[in-house]
């Protein structure tokens, strides 16, 4: 008996060894050949080890899956992976940016069959707005309105997203990728490695550092760290002022003593067009705030809209008619840190604001702005935010409380997303010398199960009829 036990334990313990093994090996190996050699960020979705964590998940709360189960229709058409000759679900899938390409983000996959493949996609951009062409050694589709391109070859197909889809940035890299096979496939490449030795189910990867996402029991956890080029470059310590038990708060002090932390965001929103459009240059409003910002959102408010509306007087002329309109609003409160110009004055002198010093720069809310010694403030209500000063460590904090959010900002289109989120905490800390550290999580209303299960259920659980 003794014999058999010993012969049983090193059956299993050869075959623990051998799928870790097999899991080192496939790790590395799916990482190969699939990112663009210029790639200056990497993200690796770990599809087996979710695939994996989510069986064992299963196992453990067998009654949770085998309810929700219940809630799929066996008439309803169900999409399937198969059939189209295409590995959509690879050990890793990578995505990958470019620094010569802004916006976009690429990924590569691989192709089992290019004939079934062909006729899958033929099917599939029946009816889609479409360029679909020939180049020499692959094809390639450009779908403007759905912020997509594809290029394939009978090995591979590069995808890309991008805000705007531009043929002359993305040819070089469809290019690169099916003709040259500029790709990375040196396995101690730093973006590689970064991701290979990364723990969490999705890895973020850069030169300067890496972030893990991992999904939990009932929560999904955030760790990573990051290297500035300067040492210090954000406050260990900073004061704030925040408003007590808000459904959202969120801050950011990018300490703009640090030249290079202004140029950065500069170079960030500069390409937004909210500023054009409200006649502002976004380096001059840099030059008068210290880099500090925070928005909390803590119940309602009314606000007195101006209804214009026209009709016709005794003697056939047309004239306006006004009338006042009262509606409910959140009760936004941002928050710019002060510097030695006023702020207020350059959206005076930019006629930006209108009467009461309100700011109109979206359709649905007025902001009041504001100014003191300290700060400058854009509120949903007339009046002072009742604000808390707090010392913190943390020069980035978001705080979410998903329930209170959604019964003050009501959309239906987020209800179904949310309503298994309980919170979501992150935050940025500087640590000693050039690290920063990121930590967070999201948690969810089923301590025992595991986040992307409810999640992923969640719409069936919230589309039930009523009994």
């Amino acid at each position: 008996m003794k014999k058999r036990g010993h012969l049983i334990l090193v059956c299993v313990l050869a075959l623990c060894i051998g799928y870790w093994g097999y899991k080192q090996f496939k790790n590395t190996s799916s990482l190969l050949g699939k990112v663009h050699v210029n790639a200056n960020a990497v993200i690796k979705i770990g599809i087996h080890d979710i695939k994996e964590t989510l069986v064992l998940d299963a196992l453990s709360a067998p009654k949770y899956y085998y309810d929700q189960i219940q809630f799929s229709h066996s008439d309803e058409e169900k999409d399937s992976i198969g059939g189209k000759g295409i590995d959509l679900q690879p050990y890793n899938l990578l995505l990958y940016t470019l620094p010569s390409v802004e916006n976009t983000v690429f990924g590569t996959l691989d192709i089992d069959d290019s004939q079934e493949f062909e006729q899958y996609l033929a099917k599939e951009l029946q009816t889609a707005e479409k360029v679909l062409e020939k180049k020499d050694g692959y094809q390639y589709a450009l779908l403007p309105k759905r912020k997509m391109a594809l290029a394939w070859s009978t090995d591979q197909v590069v995808f890309a997203f991008s805000t705007a889809i531009s043929a002359s940035d993305l040819f070089p890299i469809f290019s690169d990728v099916l003709e040259q096979e500029s790709t990375i496939s040196d396995s101690d490449h730093p973006l590689l490695a970064a991701v290979d030795d990364g723990d969490g189910h999705i890895v973020f990867a850069t030169e300067n550092g890496a972030v893990d996402l991992f999904f939990e029991d009932g929560n999904a956890t955030i760790e990573g760290q990051v290297f500035t080029e300067k040492p210090q470059q954000y406050q260990k310590e900073i004061s704030v002022e925040l408003e007590p038990e808000a459904a959202l708060q969120l801050y950011y002090d990018g300490n703009f003593e640090q030249q290079d932390n202004k140029n950065t965001l500069i170079t960030a929103l500069g390409s937004f067009s909210f500023f054009e459009k409200n006649n502002l240059q976004i380096s001059e409003l840099m030059d008068r705030t210290n880099g500090f910002f925070s928005i909390s959102v803590n119940g309602n408010t009314t606000q007195t809209d101006t209804i214009i509306s026209y009709t016709y007087d005794d003697n056939f002329e047309k004239v306006a008619q006004k009338t006042l309109q009262t509606k409910t609003v959140p009760r936004i409160h941002m928050n710019l840190g002060a510097a030695n110009e006023s702020l207020l004055e350059y959206l005076e002198a930019q006629e930006s604001l209108g009467p009461k010093q309100i700011f109109e720069p979206f359709p649905l809310y007025q902001l009041y702005a504001k100014e003191d010694a300290m700060n400058t403030s854009f509120d949903t209500f007339e009046g002072i935010a009742k604000t808390q000063e707090q010392i913190r460590t943390t020069f980035f904090d978001c705080n979410i409380d998903f329930k209170k959010l959604q019964e003050i900002v009501a959309v239906p289109q987020w209800k179904a997303f949310l309503n298994p989120l309980k919170q979501l905490r992150l935050s940025a800390t500087q640590g000693n010398d050039n690290e920063i550290i990121i930590n967070g999580h999201v948690t969810g209303n089923e301590p025992g199960i595991n986040i992307i299960s409810q999640l992923a259920f969640t719409k069936k659980t919230d589309s039930l009829p009523e009994k």
